[in-house]
């Protein structure tokens, strides 16, 4: 049978080397599996004879389109922590995620339109970015260091059902300091420095995937320059929140709705000049980088989603 995209999908388990607990539908990926043999010639002669087989490389990236339920097995993986289910009487079910030193290892298995599926064991979340421009959803993209790569029999996936998308109308609360701003696109990105460069003699896969550098929260605002009040706050150094909130549905019975809400407690602009391009409107991209609050040691980013499931995190 030929392989074709439209079959694609991305099974996700909790742990080095375990089945699939939770399904996610995919619009692009490129995971893979790297090796070679590196020639180690000697001077007898000049043709290449000797050779070493090169330490295994498992990496690369998915991206999704943003739900409320099913980006939440993604958020843990690169926050790391994330609180039980709490049921709000309304029909909704609240998750707190919040950062935490240690992130869990996962299994990842691709199905890239054939019968016979992609694993990758032993992997961790080193970076994701969440971005919301104008006419679409919500984006997702997570990049994942892992250890090894094997092929497996399709497990039978089960999807959230219905698709319960984040778009951009949906953008109920944007807000700099706790004053709104219109947004042309926002964007968020957790990078946890991990080292892809583990390795021990004696094996070709990576012995594990730990920190190699202190993690990074960042973002970015792109708007029309209409006022200097964001301008002030990175001319003057000024920290400021952010705090943005997606809110879709109601959930049935009446009560709660569903729900995605981010929030930086302590943020700087690092740019945010308005230079002029062109005759039309003047737009500025304003990135920004998270702190710590140093009074209550708030993390960087806290999220909470509130979805109509119990079950949205893997046990």
């Amino acid at each position: 049978m030929t392989a074709h995209g439209y079959g694609s999908w991305l099974g996700i388990g909790v742990g080095e080397d375990q089945a699939a607990q939770k399904y996610l539908e995919i619009l692009s990926e490129n995971m893979m599996m790297k090796q070679s043999k590196i020639p180690k010639p000697t001077l007898r002669r000049v043709s290449q004879v000797n050779t070493v087989s090169s330490k295994i490389s498992v990496e690369g990236s998915v991206t999704m389109q943003g739900t409320f339920d099913s980006i939440a097995v993604l958020l843990k993986a690169a926050m790391g922590a994330c609180s039980d289910a709490n049921d709000l009487g309304g029909g909704g079910y609240q998750y707190d995620f919040s950062l935490a030193d240690e992130l869990p290892a996962l299994t990842l298995e691709l199905n890239r339109g054939y019968s016979s599926n992609f694993k990758y064991t032993g992997c961790k979340a080193n970076k994701l970015t969440l971005s919301q421009p104008v006419e679409d959803y919500l984006r997702i993209v997570a990049e994942f260091i892992g250890k090894n790569e094997s092929n497996i029999a399709s497990s039978s996936p089960t999807f959230y059902d219905p698709f319960s998308g984040i778009d951009w109308e949906m953008a109920t609360t944007i807000e700099f300091n706790g004053v709104a701003v219109e947004a042309k696109l926002l964007e968020f990105t957790i990078e946890n420095g991990m080292d892809p460069d583990d390795y021990h003699l004696g094996q070709r896969y990576r012995d594990d995937i730990l920190r190699k550098d202190f993690r990074k929260v960042s973002g970015k605002m792109q708007m029309d320059f209409d006022s200097n009040a964001q301008y002030e706050l990175y001319r003057n150094m000024t920290e400021f929140t952010v705090e943005v909130v997606f809110t879709g549905a109601e959930i049935e019975p009446a009560g709660d709705s569903k729900l995605l809400r981010i929030y930086l407690p302590k943020c700087y602009f690092s740019e945010g000049t308005p230079n002029v391009e062109n005759p039309g409107p003047v737009s500025v991209e304003m990135p920004f980088e998270a702190y710590m609050d140093s009074e209550d040691a708030e993390d960087e980013i806290q999220l909470r989603i509130v979805s109509d499931s119990n079950t949205l995190i893997p046990a």
